[in-house]
């Protein structure tokens, strides 16, 4: 793991050491850690311009939680700590520079050792996007890795300079009557020159290729953002509040959802873990319409396939509510509606199908799994022109749905209620992060969804 994290370090800097962007501010200028003690390194300055933007909250060894923050505007400019008392606090910001358009933080992860990986979208004056990936360590764990690190041999350096010969011994004194004198002793051998100083340890192409391995796995950990699927025709987040509404469409396809009711849901801190928050229907008078302007009703896509997506809460024995819905306002036959038993005798999600003509196609099919106990579960329901299967907490549901399809003329999508005519089956609970979807999501999406959200930010 050591000499991982010094391959990291090093290649980063060989990397840096070569871009024609010489005016780019240095990434441990680009942000703030808020607490003392910790080291910030880069491990990639300029991974490239890319369309897709990874997003992921982290658990660190303590419990603590990490997660970036939204602005209003949908950018990313902070890290905040949740502890376990649920305190925040903001741990890490982007710089406040002139030149910085943005610097938006896309993702947060924390390995087995505690380090943490931040990826950054970095927007600076009169350069296009760049995406970076820093290292957060804490001083003595970094100290600890460069103490056991084993450099590796590096090229011989230069021979040394020879020594200086030695001085020739003085000649011998002259004999007694004519003796000749003894030869002087020769001087001592000069010192031997210096040894040329070690060259740098080298890296070679394979390392090179086993580090960009390591930061692939690492970017893969990140969630995906499948309100931005091409297939995605409505997501409606539902975690901040936005008063009367509307509630709006991040799939971009407009398709806003319009509160309604006497007070309208309301929006209501309390969620699944990591959620900001939800809306609650009151089971009297309280839905979401959802305005039809493109891709729904999503029932249409029966023959090709289709996928509904929500987190959920209610209490068991309600009788006949619905949570997702589509009809028609003048024909009050065609009906498609995921809600409770239609008898209120068990917690179960009831699956309803009924024709133009009138006929029942499937009659309140019930889960095996618990979805009405007052506690929070993800569904994911999916139809592949009647192949339906439903997903609760990212696992595949015991029940078969399977049918045969018929004629349904729909022109109108609501949730936690009926709209035909007029309103009806009013569901009394709380909603969050809702989606549709006009393909079939396989059962690692699901999984995924559950773990990270539809947004990918959880």
């Amino acid at each position: 793991m050591r000499k991982w994290i010094l391959g990291l370090v090093v290649l980063s800097i060989c990397l840096i050491g070569v871009k024609a962007y010489a005016d780019f501010i240095p990434l441990k200028d680009l942000i703030t850690v808020h607490e003392p003690g910790y080291i910030v390194e880069a491990v990639n300055d300029d991974l490239g311009s890319a369309s897709v933007y990874f997003t992921q909250s982290a658990f660190d060894g303590d419990g603590n939680r990490y997660c970036r923050k939204r602005s209003p505007t949908g950018h990313t400019n902070l890290i905040l700590k949740i502890d376990n008392s649920g305190n925040e606090s903001i741990f890490i910001t982007g710089l406040v520079d002139p030149s910085i358009v943005n610097t938006l933080f896309c993702g947060v992860d924390i390995d087995n050792d505690g380090t943490m990986y931040i990826l950054l979208s970095i927007q600076q004056e009169g350069y296009s996007e760049r995406f970076a990936l820093v290292k957060i360590s804490k001083f003595p764990c970094m100290q600890d890795q460069i103490d056991d690190i084993e450099l590796l041999p590096g090229p011989p350096g230069p021979r040394g300079f020879p020594g200086a010969d030695g001085a020739d011994g003085a000649d011998g004194a002259q004999g007694i009557q004519g003796v000749p004198g003894v030869d002087g002793t020769k001087g001592d051998t000069g010192d031997k020159g210096d040894q040329g100083i070690q060259g740098d340890p080298g890296i070679t192409p394979a390392e090179i290729a086993a580090m960009q391995q390591q930061i692939d796995e690492i970017m893969q950990m990140l969630g995906t953002d499948y309100t931005q699927d091409a297939n995605c025709q409505g997501a409606w987040l539902m975690t901040s509040d936005v008063g009367a509404g509307p509630l709006a469409d991040a799939s971009g396809n407009g398709n806003t959802g319009v509160l309604r009711g006497d007070g309208e849901p309301n929006f209501q801190t309390e969620a699944p873990a990591g959620y900001a928050g939800s809306y609650m229907f009151d089971g009297s008078n309280d839905y979401v319409n959802v305005t039809q302007t493109s891709g729904v009703p999503i029932y249409d896509n029966v023959a090709t396939g289709y996928s509904v997506v929500m987190w959920v809460k209610g209490a068991t024995n309600q009788s006949d509510k619905r949570i997702f819905s589509e009809a028609n306002t003048s024909n009050g036959t065609p009906l498609f509606n995921l809600g409770t038993d239609n008898n209120g005798a068990n917690n179960k999600l009831d699956f309803f199908l009924r024709d133009d003509g009138n006929t029942v196609i499937v009659n309140h099919v019930k889960s095996t799994s618990a979805v009405f106990d007052s506690s929070w579960h993800h569904i994911v329901w999916t139809d592949d022109n009647g192949t339906a299967k439903l997903y609760v907490d990212g696992v595949l549901d015991g029940t078969n749905f399977a049918y045969t399809p018929g004629t349904l003329t729909l022109n109108t999508t609501s949730i936690g209620s009926i709209k035909r005519g007029s309103f009806s089956h009013w569901f009394a609970g709380g909603i969050t992060e809702a989606a549709v979807f006009d393909r079939v999501l396989s059962g690692t999406e699901a999984q995924d969804i559950y773990q990270h959200g539809v947004d990918g930010s959880k």
